[in-house]
Formats: C-alpha cells, structure tokens, sequence
C-alpha cells in the first residue's frame, strides 16, 4: 500500500552535484536541522522513519526539522560514487544550512549512510554538533553471509586486479556482483564495500582494536549509536550490543542513550520501534544544549595571581571571559612537567591521547613510569605550580594533608 501523500519545502543549493536539493519536512521555520542520509539505494523519502521523527519533534516544540539529501550516490547511482563523494555532497548541505541561520545541525546516518558519518569527522571545514547512527551494519559481514566464500574470493581478486591496472572506475561484470544489487558497480566501489579494509569497512566484528580506536576516536561531538535489535543484515552470530558497548569504551563521546532499537527491523519499519526511535532521537538532541559540569577555568587575574572557579560549558557556545582564561579542560589538558620541563598531561586519566595530540613525541616527558592506552606509552600524569592555588592539590589526586606541599603555589 502506497503511503499518504505528504508535504515538504525543496531546498536548492550549491553543490559539486548539478541540481543538488534538499526536501525539509517539518516546520520549515526551525532553528535546527537534522539532516538525514539513506543507506545503498536510499534517496529522499525512501526511508519511512524520517517522517515519525518528524512529526514527534514538531509535536514535542524542539524546534528543528528533518532534512533529507539527495547525493550522488542516492537511489541508484551508489554503484559508482564513493563516501568521499557522499561527504562532498553533505558539506555543501551543511553550508547552506548554516548560511540560512540553522543554529544546530546533526547528521543521522542510516545503513551505510552511518559509514557517511564516520567519514564525515575527517571533515574540519563544516563541522556538525552531533551524530546519529542507526542500523551501523557491515555490509562486508553482510555480504559474507549471503554468498560463497570462493565466489567471494573470485570477484574481490577481479576487483583488485582492475584497480592495481588502474581501472577502478571500470565496472564490474555482471557476473560478479551479487543479484541483491540492483546497479551496476564499479571495482572500486565493490572493494570498498566487500573487502575486508576497504574505504567502507567501518562497522565490522573483526576489525583491529588499532583501527576502532583511531576512527572512533575522531569523533569530537556527541554520537548516538543505535542498532536494529532485530536487523536482518546483521549475521546472527555477531553480538550487536557488544560492539556499541566498545565503541562507548573507546570514546566517551558515544552517548549513553546508544543502544538496540527494540523490535526493529533494518530500516525501522516496526510503527512502535518507530516511536521509540523518535523518542530516542528527541532525547539526544535536547541534550545536545546541556551545559557540561564540573568544567574548571583557571583564570589569570594579573601576573602573580591565578583562581579558579566552576564553569558550565555550552557544547557550541563561543566563549569570551575577562579576565583571560589560563587554561581549561573538561578532562584532561597538557602541562609541562615540573621535574624534565617537557609535555605531559593532567587530569582524568580517560583522553590522554587528546590532550597530547598536537605536541611531537619527541617532546613528550620522559620520566616513568609509563601511562599504556591502547597499547601505546604515554607519559606520567605532571604537575602544574600555579602561584596562591595550594588549596587545589587535592582536586586533582595531589595529597592536601603534605604540609611541604602547602604555601603561595600550589600543584595540580
């Protein structure tokens, strides 16, 4: 049964794709913009989920709408396109958003439109305030349930051929590319999604703990994972909880409210599973201009004397403090050590790797012991003397009771 028809507000934009356009739906006066991204074979409207998430922010007053893209790649042009491509295509979306005043802007990914996301966070120049994945399947595990390992091992070693010739562009025969695909596919694209390490292999079970930390830890903003409890492309024996709960672990970033969709199919089409989505959705994104607590400013007030005070953290505010911060961190923050004079970290101990990322390592402090993330050697957490602060020794794992500690400076 064909669905009832319904109204949207078309958005013309400049893109690297002619006639480029977006479909709103909602109130198309809304501060902010969820902007949605289909699977393979997904365009505007294909996705019937789209439209409850809708109509439940509007009911709700949240005040922002669904946006849904039409790339490249959409309906039947994935076979010859790329996540490259696709995040071309997003980020001139993203532009004309913020150019009309969208204040917040959040990608929600939906099958492959998932792997669009963790693409898009190598992106810098037009960044979003969240993301929102749902259905993150692999299709490389997907693909290797459905076919023969041999046929398999046949059409990868004919794709690599063409692309070590360089003729990745050239499509694949027909023969070898499986019948579930309904466009023709280029050797490219096909490695991409069948090969184990290709440019579209994001979600699968098996990927080096290496590799997971890396791209997950690209995130900056919050994301919400969400897995169909019930996905069919899903192979059964991979544990879908599992792989979120690790994604959580390699970065706080991942959202507590990520989880399984309960009773929901691939594409969501459960109309309960569907509320619950929408519900789920508005949660995320109310919580998306919550104040981050126990955020510590430390605060110059003139050459000798330095105070520090509690400060809440909008996730997007732009923040101008006088006097001039000295220095401020959520967590964690790099500090020269006070025994080597070289870089270290202090703080909470879980984003060390961040709080280094921008110095050399053959900067880093050399005294022990080591601090292992990941399997990677970090410096010991250093100590910061800041002149009048001997009061916030304790605050951050430094003994208040060490009398030879206390006076005009005090350590962090």
């Amino acid at each position: 049964m064909a669905p009832a028809p319904f109204s949207c507000t078309v958005h013309p934009f400049d893109s690297r794709t002619s006639h480029s356009s977006a479909y709103e739906i909602g109130p198309s006066g809304a501060s902010n913009a969820l902007l949605f991204i289909g699977g393979l074979a997904d365009g505007p409207h294909t996705v019937g989920y789209t439209k409850a998430i809708a109509k439940h922010l509007e009911t709700a007053a949240q005040d922002w709408s669904v946006f849904e893209i039409r790339m490249r790649s959409s309906f039947s042009g994935y076979g010859f396109s790329s996540l490259k491509n696709d995040v071309e295509d997003i980020s001139a979306l993203v532009r004309y958003l913020r150019g009309i005043g969208k204040k917040k802007i959040v990608l929600m990914g939906h099958s492959t439109g998932c792997q669009d996301c963790m693409e898009y966070t190598k992106h810098k120049e037009d960044p979003v305030d969240g993301f929102i994945m749902q259905g993150p399947a692999s299709d490389r595990e997907s693909i290797e349930d459905f076919v023969k390992p041999d046929w398999l091992k046949k059409s990868l070693g004919h794709a690599e051929g063409l692309i070590s010739a360089g003729k990745e562009a050239e499509a694949m025969p027909k023969d070898l590319v499986p019948s579930f695909f309904s466009t023709p596919m280029t050797a490219y694209r096909w490695h991409s999604l069948a090969a184990k390490g290709g440019d579209d292999d994001y979600f699968s079970s098996d990927l080096k703990e290496s590799f997971v930390s890396e791209v997950w830890n690209r995130f900056q903003q919050p994301v919400m994972v969400l897995h169909s409890a019930g996905d069919e492309f899903v192979p059964a024996k991979i544990d879908k909880q599992a792989l979120i709960d690790l994604w959580k672990k390699t970065n706080s970033n991942v959202h507590e409210l990520s989880g399984l969709i309960p009773g929901a199919s691939h594409t969501v089409k459960n109309p309960e599973s569907q509320q619950w989505l929408a519900e789920r959705v508005a949660q995320f994104i109310q919580q998306l201009g919550r104040k981050l607590p126990k955020c510590l400013i430390f605060v110059r007030i003139n050459s000798y004397t330095t105070y520090c005070r509690p400060f809440e953290l909008d996730t997007r505010t732009d923040i101008s403090l006088s006097p001039t911060p000295l220095l401020s961190s959520t967590m964690c923050f790099g500090v020269t050590c006070s025994t080597c004079s070289k870089a270290t970290w202090r703080g909470c101990g879980q984003h060390i790797p961040s709080a280094l990322s921008s110095v050399p390592e053959e900067q880093w402090c050399t005294c022990t012991p080591k601090v292992t993330v990941n399997g990677k050697e970090y410096p010991p957490a250093g100590t910061v003397s800041i002149p009048g602060m001997s009061w916030l020794t304790g605050l951050f794992g430094g003994n208040s009771n060490d009398k030879s500690k206390q006076g005009t400076k005090g350590e962090l």
